[in-house]
């Protein structure tokens, strides 16, 4: 996607929870002279007036619990002398202690309670209190059209009993609904009634409240300096009158206010005292509303790891207190917080949620948002026509409200998709008028945004002086306000204008900037997952650079970035690792699982610098390799370096390069495959088969001539000799020992190849081999097991996955070789696997690879599984997320299953089932590309491990084991599915 990724709309889900609450000024009006008298919550009273006082002091200080025990011990007294007055009124404070403590039907039962017992006295005040609050309830919980009915009844009474204190709360009421519905103007005008009212009454926490939620309003309206304002009146009032609960909401609000500003320093420090505030008090509803603004300010300073946390905790509480309106916004800003990292399907599950609750909540606004949310992941996805669509919906609800942060937003992004249409004149228009709203509203952030959008359009069109200023305008802005994100993507930008321009050392500092910007945004307590997505929005900044250095005739330097530009998340998995296991007793290091690496800080944990050119050198040098990297540095540009066993390196390019076409559906098998009917396959499910089980010899020919003829003549003549192959993108599916030359050979009958997704990886996994010796002796074999049951679309029922005879022959062959166990049908459980995986040198699993297990809406583990016997609490799949949480001391895994070196491609390399084995520790994986046929893979598998029994060398023994195949079952689709990672010793 484009580099100008549009921040902004990710954040258009923030809505506050700033509903005013009540005063009971009525209940409170009625308490006996007695309430005036100084009191001490440390003492029980037996007076009923007193306790009642008491239980009103605790909730105004926060203390909820010694509350409603004071209020409760007040009711049982009223009831006893038969007060059905009293006992409506501490019904209704009852009732608002639970709604502070996020007990809404507990709260709705005792207000009911009080509004039955007042109408029956005839306390029209005590009953328009309980609608009120009612009212307030129902608005929590997302119904705007009852609560407006509630304060609108309490709003009658009060007039009607010349109350004005009680008109003046609930004025207030409905002018939160009137914001709430984006009737900003209609808002402030009710909200400037109330506060007449409570000025006149002396009322100094009405006057706050209502200052507060004026504050709001102009907030929701993007006018964030009035907001502001206006905030910080009601806190100092809230402040000097000791209003706790208060004074946390209000700096909840500031903080917000603040981020929108880019004035993160104060952000952070309003936070924190509004979380400490609302912690203390028990207010969960408050809680979760901080830790939502919490993580948006992480979010907006690019600390994701601590973002998403923040997040997590606030959909947990909001899920628990029954909450859909505010279940909404923080799904809302998940998905927001998804696009970020690149997790587009994520981002539109969480989004379509949120509109789900919007709609049946009637939130207008929350629609609008939710629509242009969804827009934004389907532009995210290049589904333009959709985008649209959405933004159209969203457009046509904004226009007649009065909102105009919210209408420059979606003109950002209807702009971004004129602009990848091409129609850059269209998308000029809407980014100006976007940053004109922009700038009269003074949000440097989104200034800067706007700015480096228009740098971009300015980029495309040639027009490069124009779109450099633009950059260096919308640069200043975020460092001034220390957006590290947007300063990185910008200067990418500039980088990328200025190598166009053939500026080369002013692209090469902008580039490198923003490189280690980015670095940054990537430490932290990120997860696996999260860093792998963050870095596949970041891509296009080290192709650039790359592209730099060979333009200026260096190509090691660029070889330096392209290595650099791979494998991050996996290298730091390992790096870990290796860090841990050093500092582990020896007795301690096979207990030592991935999960738990969790506990251990990015400062703690050891650091791998970026590898240089003399790294690179020193391993090919070790391997005694000639290593082979591949990049893509545009859609049809593709660069090789080759590294000799002597440090030598040489450097090929080829453009207007297309790949022809490997992948074909798996369930759209040719006639000759599917009369093999007694070669079931070992994989399920209809997936893309990665590999060339259908293809023709021109497409291996064609494929030859991209990837080994430009190097040929540089590749080791002795077939002996180890080739490491590092591909990149797409090329990880592509099985390189079926490549076909102009002589008619494969390559695998010329090199003894060896797969890795980075150089480092080839490190690593070395320097993990030497640092741990297995200690067990026995093998473990799999082969065949009782298989699971999944479910079946078609059936509408669980069916189990047939069984593998071939697999388990195979197995049997193996562990005769090897003098070994195996554990065959029922006694393949997972949870015996899972005991042996930790201390095996060798693990052998014949039976089916699930590659799209996993995958779906909802999904909560990383696609991927295999097929174990299940037992117990154990469901038979060993999922890909299982085995990042386990430990191996494993030299040798053999994957002997279908699609077992598939997966999501990544700036990560592969994800799935190959790259959660090295994490978890193997050192050599042996993986297959497609859907393996039984027989021949039974053949080739026993032959690898007889190969390996006389030599060693596993990357030759699987080189012989392939030679010896293919001489039986001639197509590549029988015999090249396999590839070996990692170490050949």
């Amino acid at each position: 996607m484009n580099a100008y990724f549009n921040r902004f709309a990710g954040r258009a889900g923030l809505l506050l929870w700033s509903l005013v609450t009540p005063l009971f000024w009525v209940t409170f009006l009625s308490i006996p002279a007695i309430a005036n008298e100084p009191l001490s919550l440390t003492q029980l009273s037996t007076d009923p007036h007193q306790l009642l006082h008491q239980g009103i002091e605790a909730l105004r200080q926060g203390a909820f619990p010694l509350a409603l025990q004071r209020l409760q011990l007040s009711l049982q007294l009223y009831q006893q002398a038969g007060d059905r007055f009293y006992e409506g009124i501490v019904y209704s404070w009852i009732g608002s202690t639970y709604d502070s403590m996020g007990r809404y039907d507990d709260a709705i039962a005792a207000l009911n309670q009080a509004l039955t017992i007042s109408q029956e006295v005839g306390d029209r005040v005590g009953e328009g209190t309980a609608l009120n609050q009612i009212g307030l309830i129902q608005q929590r919980l997302g119904d705007s059209t009852a609560a407006l009915e509630y304060y609108q009844q309490a709003l009658s009474i009060f007039q009607d009993t010349s109350e004005p204190e009680g008109e003046a709360t609930a004025l207030n009421n409905i002018a939160s609904i009137y914001d709430f519905r984006g009737q900003t103007d209609l808002a402030l005008e009710t909200y400037a009634q109330a506060l007449v009212l409570y000025r006149r009454l002396n009322r100094p926490r009405g006057e706050a409240d209502t200052l507060k939620s004026m504050g709001v309003a102009h907030y929701n309206r993007g006018t964030y300096t009035d907001a502001i304002a206006l905030y910080q009146q009601a806190l100092a009032i809230q402040q000097r009158i000791g209003d706790r609960p208060g004074e946390a909401s209000t700096l909840n609000s500031l903080g917000a206010a603040y981020v929108e500003q880019g004035d993160f320093d104060a952000a952070s420090a309003v936070y924190a005292q509004a979380l400490t505030l609302r912690q203390g008090l028990g207010d969960r509803a408050g809680e979760a509303s901080t830790l939502n603004n919490i993580a948006e300010h992480h979010r907006a300073q690019g600390n994701y790891g601590e973002a998403l946390g923040s997040y997590q905790q606030s959909l947990e509480i909001m899920q628990d207190l029954g909450d859909p309106a505010g279940e909404a916004v923080v799904l809302s800003n998940l998905g927001s917080f998804a696009l970020d990292l690149g997790q587009l399907q994520q981002a539109l599950e969480y989004y379509q949620q949120a509109l789900e609750i919007r709609i049946r909540l009637d939130d207008t606004v929350g629609m609008a948002t939710s629509y242009n949310n969804i827009g934004q992941a389907y532009y995210s996805q290049g589904r333009y026509d959709e985008a649209l669509a959405q933004y159209e919906q969203s457009l046509a609800i904004i226009q007649d409200l009065d909102m105009p942060a919210k209408l420059g937003a979606l003109q950002i992004n209807i702009g971004a998709v004129y602009d990848d249409l091409g129609d850059f004149e269209q998308s000029l228009t809407h980014y100006k008028d976007a940053l004109e709203i922009f700038q009269a509203l003074e949000i440097p952030d989104r200034e800067s945004t706007v700015l480096n959008n228009i740098g971009y359009v300015y980029s495309q069109q040639g027009r490069y002086g124009e779109a450099i200023a633009a950059y260096n305008s919308a640069i200043e802005i975020a460092q001034g306000i220390g957006d590290r994100s947007g300063t990185a993507t910008t200067l990418s930008n500039l980088g990328i204008a200025r190598l166009r321009q053939n500026n080369l050392p002013a692209a090469e500092a902008d580039l490198l900037e923003a490189i280690a910007l980015l670095t940054q945004l990537r430490s932290g307590s990120l997860s696996d997952e999260a860093k792998i997505s963050l870095f596949d929005t970041q891509v296009q900044t080290y192709q650039a650079l790359q592209q730099l250095y060979v333009r200026q005739n260096q190509p090691e330097k660029a070889l330096e970035i392209s290595e650099n530009s791979r494998t991050r998340a996996l290298v730091d998995l390992l790096t870990i690792r290796l860090g841990s296991v050093a500092v582990l007793p020896a007795s301690e290091q096979s207990e030592l699982a991935l999960g738990d690496l969790d506990t251990i800080s990015p400062v703690e944990a050891p650091h791998l610098a970026d590898i240089q050119l003399a790294d690179i050198q020193r391993i090919a040098a070790q391997h005694q390799a000639t290593l082979v990297e591949y990049s893509w540095v545009d859609a049809c540009t593709l660069y090789i370096w080759v590294v000799q066993p002597d440090g030598i390196v040489e450097f090929r390019q080829t453009s207007g390069v297309t790949l022809p076409p490997f992948s074909q559906p798996a369930a759209s098998l040719s006639a000759a495959d599917s009369d093999r009917g007694n070669c079931p396959r070992r994989g399920v499910g209809v997936v893309a088969a990665g590999g060339l089980e259908n293809a023709d010899d021109a497409a291996l020919a064609s494929l030859y001539d991209i990837l080994i003829a430009p190097i040929a003549d540089l590749m080791p003549t002795d077939p002996t000799a180890h080739v490491v192959i590092v591909p990149h993108q797409e090329l990880f599916l592509v099985p390189f020992a079926a490549l076909k030359s102009p002589e008619g050979r494969y390559l695998i009958e010329n090199h003894t190849l060896i797969t890795s997704p980075s150089i480092q990886v080839m490190d690593l996994t070395r320097r993990r081999r030497e640092a741990i010796a297995p200690s067990s002796t026995a093998p473990l074999i799999v082969g065949n097991p009782v298989m699971p049951s999944l479910w079946s679309p078609q059936l509408g029922e669980n069916e189990s996955l047939a069984p593998l005879p071939g697999a388990e022959t195979e197995a049997q062959d193996i562990a005769a070789l090897l003098n070994a166990d195996a554990l065959i049908g029922a006694q393949a459980t997972e949870s015996a696997v899972k005991h042996h995986i930790t201390t095996a040198p060798i693990i052998h699993l014949a039976t089916h690879g699930l590659l799209d297990y996993g995958l779906g809406p909802g999904a909560a583990d990383i696609p991927g599984a295999i097929a174990l016997t299940p037992d117990g609490a154990e469901d038979g799949l060993l999922t890909t997320r299982e085995i990042l949480s386990l430990s191996t001391q494993a030299q040798l895994i053999v994957l002997s299953a279908c699609d077992t070196g598939r997966g999501s491609i990544t700036g990560d390399g592969v994800v799935g089932l190959s790259r959660a084995w090295i994490a978890a520790g193997a050192s050599s994986l042996v993986v297959s590309l497609w859907a393996i046929p039984d027989a021949p893979t039974a053949a080739l598998m026993s032959e690898f491990y007889r190969q390996r029994q006389s030599n060693p060398d596993q990357a030759q023994a699987l080189r012989q084991a392939m030679l010896q195949t293919m001489a039986v079952y001639p197509s590549p689709q029988n015999w090249a599915a396999f590839t070996l990672i990692g170490q050949a010793h």
